[in-house]
């Protein structure tokens, strides 16, 4: 694999990257500079008998008891880099935080941006802007709070190496007196950090001046010492030959360090970097950063969530298996895609949670195989967490169903031409294709790339700066800006028969009805001319490169840039764009749905496992000939915000076909039947009320997802979840009616119906029992199958078998939300009469064609909320 760092990407003098840094007002820093030299000390941390960290052989201490860390070089996703500071979010940082502690993380590195222009300093006094000092404190406690001890790195972002007595040098003095004097007495820090990858700066790699670098390294590190003698002092050092080199005067990045700080990307490398570390130092050795990304795939077929995983298990393999003290993920989560127009890159996915929350597979090897202990310290504040909204900051639209975010230009033309419709999702987010002759994204020949379902945008941005772009106004400028990419030539080559290739004659002359393009030999007419006309024509599709040909029904017509469809057999025909770009990406092998199941057996938790293993172990085994409870295994797991939940109010849940566990309170009794529990979803799905709390819900779309058969896409006349608001809730409580035959229906479009009496169906179900908690009937069917339904369960630890109820249905589906009602529904693709009654958190389904063990099952609930909550659902505003 590739030798990876995060820097190489990084331009110092690029716009993208000073997009992050931008200038903090000055009157409102001075203002701010004057209340910190007036004395303020809010907030100031009281701390009684501090504990601090010690160097004892290669080993960290703590209270004389070798320690190991574990944990993540820390950015909020959706504000990384300086905008960690210029947006701070404290409740936001809070939440995900909280997310690291349930991975088990008991430290952070957090870097802080010294250059002037982040905000963080004044340019010639080195004073500390106090506002960002007060979010420093916030962040420290906010760690503690968690159980977490917080690495503090104090220059990053920093090529100034100033010699001594210089004026430069005596601003980065100020800056160490301020922000080590805060935390120098607090145990809640680990140690401090002295410079973030000195040896990646021009200094060091272009003008060839180490022992310029080295120098200045060893007087901040004196002044530190001078302030603080309680912590201990390291350097992130970017590449491992660097640690032991040894300027003029004998001193080297591992002599100033009390305990070295490596930083390694290179899975294959690992153990050689350590052994020759090691032939240099005998200090401890923390692996301060590390990490794969999985995308975009595009850029590298080998960012994938696969390699990630790899890379993770051999970096615990040597932490455990040579006795590093610990190493640091870089980063917790994958991160909203920043600098010009939000460009993608690999920056973006080191994360091993996912954008939407969901974990990776490389989280549970990270959580499960590098056990460490929380922290705790006698400091203790209560910094009010605060929240500041940059004005410049202009956020990108973000697509859950895809995952993927949109930005301008591109938003606004995607808007204005059409959004969903023509277009489709964004499968990518904008990524630099080529770069200028500059070398930069935005020069002259710069090209950025985006993929859509039904399109490819490629965007010149030098195009800004031409004399002819001012005389646009409107749609106009942004189809001035972006051209679309010739996916129909790409495509249509291979695919369009050989006669609809053929070059026409001109058959008349160009009318509203007909129009012939000589430059490709082809015509126009219905059913494609008007959508052709109707929607910017050649600026959106260009011209035609086939005549319409037919296919399974549909007509079918090649543009330059897209595919137009036509089914004239449709109930309401339209002509609609076919999804090119998901076509072409897939030709590539890119991934565009959603993520790869988990592996084969594995669970999230042992409690998940233990709850499944009682019922569907069983199944799988073929010991038990009856339906799935849960499923044959989980697919997804993620965390998830819950208001009550440990851990600042999250989660850890993991998704089957038919439900989804979830741990709300982890340090409960795991032996209670109600540690695992199973959400409300179908309560969810039908009144599109997300529930994250108790008592908090965020409101989306009731769900469009077939409730019980095929997906709608090839079951188009099933009735949705949503369907089903028109028979739930107060007004749809009734009255025992135990006894009486089942025979209402019910449609796509929520409409209540009889059976026909003479159907195989009418005199197949009574009505078995009545709940008066909803008002509502169950039917006999699903009654017996809730309470006699006896079989072979594993209610203990080994593989003896032992004969139970299987289903314990108030835990497992809860209270009926409504009566049951026949659908027509496609099983397996063949359209039959199923009844479907939605308890809160099940649906149960009746299938009498099915065999007698298996007539009776739950429904896909777990599969339909996933889709609903994480691939297809928008929240509502």
């Amino acid at each position: 694999m590739e030798k990876l760092t995060k820097h190489n990407w990084l331009n110092l003098n690029s716009k993208p990257f000073l997009k992050f840094f931008r200038l903090i007002n000055t009157s409102l820093f001075i203002a701010l500079l004057l209340l910190t030299l007036a004395g303020s000390v809010h907030g100031q941390v009281q701390a009684a008998g501090p504990q601090f960290v010690k160097v004892q052989g290669n080993n960290l201490v703590l209270n004389g008891q070798p320690i190991k860390l574990k944990g993540h070089n820390f950015y909020p996703f959706q504000n990384p880099w300086a905008a960690m500071w210029q947006n701070w979010q404290g409740p936001e940082v809070a939440a995900e935080v909280g997310q690291a502690a349930i991975l088990g993380d008991n430290v952070l590195r957090v870097l802080v941006p010294y250059d002037p222009s982040t905000g963080w300093t004044d340019a010639k006094t080195g004073q500390v802007n106090p506002v960002y000092l007060a979010e420093l404190r916030q962040m420290v406690q906010i760690a503690a709070g968690q159980g977490m001890k917080v690495i503090i790195t104090l220059f990053d972002f920093y090529d100034g190496w100033p010699p001594a007595g210089s004026a430069e040098e005596a601003a980065n003095l100020t800056y160490l007196a301020t922000i080590v004097g805060a935390f120098a007495g607090d145990d809640r820090v680990l140690s401090w950090d002295i410079h973030n990858e000195p040896d990646f700066y021009p200094r060091w790699t272009q003008q060839k001046q180490p022992d310029a670098v080295l120098d200045w390294t060893a007087r901040m590190r004196q002044a530190i010492s001078n302030i603080d003698s309680n912590h201990l002092i390291t350097v992130g050092v970017g590449f491992y030959e660097d640690i032991w080199y040894q300027d003029s005067q004998g001193r080297s990045f591992a002599g100033l360090s009390d305990y070295i700080s490596l930083h390694s990307y290179n899975a294959l490398d690992f153990g050689n970097e350590v052994y020759h570390i090691r032939e240099h130092t005998s200090k401890p050795i923390l692996l301060e950063e590390t990490g794969w990304p999985t995308g975009p795939t595009l850029q590298d077929a080998n960012f994938t969530e696969t390699e990630q995983l790899k890379v993770y298990q051999q970096a615990i393999q040597t932490v455990t298996g040579q006795n590093l003290v610990g190493l640091l993920g870089w980063v917790l989560r994958d991160q909203v895609p920043g600098s010009l127009i939000d460009l993608d890159q690999k920056q973006n996915y080191y994360g091993i949670e996912r954008r939407d929350g969901t974990l990776k597979p490389a989280a549970l090897v990270f959580r499960d195989q590098l056990q460490v202990s929380p922290f705790t310290a006698a400091a203790s504040s209560a910094e009010p967490l605060t929240s500041q909204n940059d004005p410049n900051q202009n956020p990108a639209d973000y697509f859950p169903q895809t995952g993927h975010y949109l930005s301008s230009p591109l938003a606004e033309l995607w808007r204005r031409a059409g959004g969903e419709t023509i277009f489709g999702l964004p499968l990518t987010d904008a990524y630099v294709d080529r770069v200028g002759t500059d070398g930069t994204s935005d020069g002259p020949g710069a090209r950025i790339v985006q993929y859509f379902e039904k399109a490819r945008f490629e965007y010149y941005p030098a195009r800004l700066h031409e004399p002819g772009f001012k005389n646009f106004s409107h749609i106009s400028k942004y189809f001035y800006l972006v051209d679309f990419g010739t996916l129909g030539k790409e495509i249509g080559g291979s695919d369009v028969p050989e006669s609809a290739k053929a070059v026409q004659q001109r058959k008349g002359p160009d009318t509203s009805a007909y129009h012939y393009f000589d430059s490709t030999g082809h015509d126009l007419a219905a059913p494609f001319l008007d959508f052709w006309n109707n929607n910017y024509g050649a600026k959106l599709f260009g011209n035609p490169i086939s005549q319409p040909f037919n296919r399974d029904g549909q007509i079918l017509q090649y543009f330059e840039n897209a595919l137009l469809e036509y089914d004239p057999t449709a109930p309401n025909p339209v002509v609609t764009v076919a999804p090119l770009g998901k076509q072409e990406l897939a030709a590539k092998g890119i991934p565009v749905g959603s993520p790869a199941d988990l592996a084969p057996a594995s669970f999230t938790d042992p409690s998940f496992q233990h709850t499944w293993r009682r019922t569907d172990l069983p199944v799988q085994a073929g010991q038990a000939s009856r339906s799935w409870l849960w499923g044959p295994q989980g697919f997804a797991t993620a965390l998830e915000p819950y208001a009550e939940a440990d851990h600042n109010g999250w989660r850890l849940v993991e998704y089957f076909d038919k439900s989804r566990m979830e741990i709300t309170h982890s340090d409960g009794n795991n032996q209670d039947k109600y540690f695992v529990t199973n959400g409300l979803l179908v309560k969810e799905l039908i009144s599109g009320q997300l529930q994250t709390g108790d008592n908090r819900f965020e409101s989306r779309p009731p769900a469009q997802v077939a409730i019980a058969g095929d997906p709608l896409e090839v079951n188009p006349d099933a009735p949705t979840y949503a369907a089903w608001q028109s028979v739930t809730g107060d007004a749809s409580r009734t009255t025992s009616k135990t006894g009486q035959p089942v025979t209402v229906t019910l449609d796509k479009a929520g409409q209540v119906g009889q059976l026909d009496p003479a159907s195989p169906e009418a005199g197949l179900v009574r009505q078995g029992s009545y709940i008066p908690e909803t008002g509502h009937n169950i039917p006999d069917v699903f009654w017996r199958y809730l309470t006699q339904n006896q079989g072979p369960l594993l209610t203990g630890p080994g593989p003896e078998l032992t004969t139970g109820d299987v289903v314990d249905w108030l835990y497992s589906t809860g209270l009926p939300l409504s009566e049951a009602f026949w659908v027509n529904t496609r099983v397996g693709g063949v359209e039959q009469p199923v009844l479907v009654q939605p308890f809160e958190r099940r649906v149960l389904t009746y299938t009498p064609s099915n065999p007698a063990a298996y007539q009776v099952e739950m429904g896909n609930v777990g599969r339909h909320y996933y889709q609903w909550r994480y691939l297809n659902s928008i929240p509502a505003s």
